[in-house]
C-alpha cells in the first residue's frame, strides 16, 4: 500500500505542552530531599505504587480502585482479584498485572506517553491474549482490560476518563474482549480547581488522592472515607522512608566530594 492510499482514520493528537495554560495541571514531583513536610509521593512513583497496590497485604486498596473504574463492588473484587507476574521481556512489562474471574487487568502508570506507544499497547494487549497466567490458555471467554493513568493530556480530549472498545460505524460495540481506559489526572485536577470537590465522584476523589502531592488537600477530599485516610497514612509513611533515603545520600556524596577535595 502506497503513501498515497494509506487509509487515515487517526485525528491529529498533540499533549499539552509547557505553553499551555493547562499543564499547570500535571502532577509536578518535586526532588525527594526539596519535598517538604506536608508532602506525600504520589503512585506515579514506582516505590509508591508497589507498595500501595501491588502487594497482598495492601490488596483493598488496589480493589477499591478497580471497583471505582470497572463498577464492580470491591467486595467481589477482594475475592477474585489475585495478582499476576510482568512479561520478562522489557518491552511488554505493565506496572501491575491482576486477574479476576476470567478477566486480566493490566495497569499502566505514565508520565509522558508518547502517541505510538498508546497505539503499540492494544497490540501488547492482543500478543498475550492467549498468555494469562492463572487464566485457562486458549480461552475464547477471556477478556483483557488496560487501564491507563496518565500524568498528561491531549488538546481538545477534556473529560476525566475515556473507555474505548471495538465499534462499527453505528456505534455498536462488536466484542467486550479487549478494553483500553484512559485515565488523565491532569484534567481532573483542572476540574478539582474550576468547580470544587463537591462536584467529584468519588472515583475521582480516590484518584486525586492517590495522585495529589499536598497532604492537607488530600485529607479534604477523602471526606472521612476510611480507605482513602489509610491510603494517604501509608504514602505519607513511604513518602518520609524515600525522602530520608535520598537526603542520606546527598549526604553521602556531599561527604565524599568534601573528602577528596581535601
Amino acid at each position: 500500500m502506497t503513501t498515497q492510499t494509506k487509509i487515515r482514520l487517526l485525528n491529529d493528537r498533540s499533549r499539552i505542552s509547557e505553553s499551555d495554560p493547562d499543564y499547570q495541571h500535571i502532577i509536578q514531583q518535586e526532588y525527594l530531599e526539596d519535598m517538604e513536610e506536608n508532602e506525600k509521593l504520589s503512585i506515579f512513583n514506582s516505590a509508591i505504587f508497589k507498595t500501595l497496590m501491588t502487594t497482598e497485604n495492601n490488596k483493598k486498596y488496589i480493589c477499591k480502585l478497580l471497583s471505582y473504574i470497572l463498577n464492580i463492588p470491591d467486595e467481589i473484587l477482594s475475592e477474585e482479584l489475585q495478582f499476576g507476574k510482568n512479561e520478562s521481556d522489557q518491552k511488554n512489562r505493565m506496572d501491575l498485572v491482576a486477574y479476576a474471574d476470567d478477566s486480566s487487568i493490566d495497569i499502566e502508570i505514565d508520565y509522558n506517553k508518547k502517541t505510538c506507544a498508546l497505539e503499540y499497547e492494544p497490540n501488547y494487549m492482543n500478543y498475550f491474549f492467549y498468555k494469562n497466567e492463572g487464566i485457562e490458555k486458549n480461552s475464547y471467554s477471556t477478556q483483557r482490560i488496560l487501564i491507563n493513568i496518565n500524568n498528561f493530556a491531549y488538546k481538545g480530549k477534556d473529560k476525566v476518563k475515556y473507555v474505548y472498545r471495538l465499534k462499527d460505524e453505528d456505534n455498536e460495540i462488536l466484542t467486550d474482549k479487549l478494553i483500553v481506559i484512559q485515565i488523565y489526572i491532569p484534567n481532573l485536577v483542572k476540574k478539582w480547581h474550576a468547580t470544587g470537590i463537591e462536584s467529584l465522584t468519588e472515583e475521582e476523589r480516590f484518584l486525586l488522592v492517590l495522585t495529589i502531592d499536598n497532604i492537607d488537600n488530600a485529607k479534604a477530599i477523602v471526606k472521612g472515607d476510611p480507605i482513602m485516610e489509610e491510603a494517604i497514612e501509608i504514602t505519607k509513611k513511604n513518602s518520609e522512608i524515600q525522602k530520608n533515603i535520598a537526603r542520606n545520600q546527598i549526604m553521602e556524596i556531599n561527604g565524599l566530594w568534601e573528602s577528596n577535595s581535601v
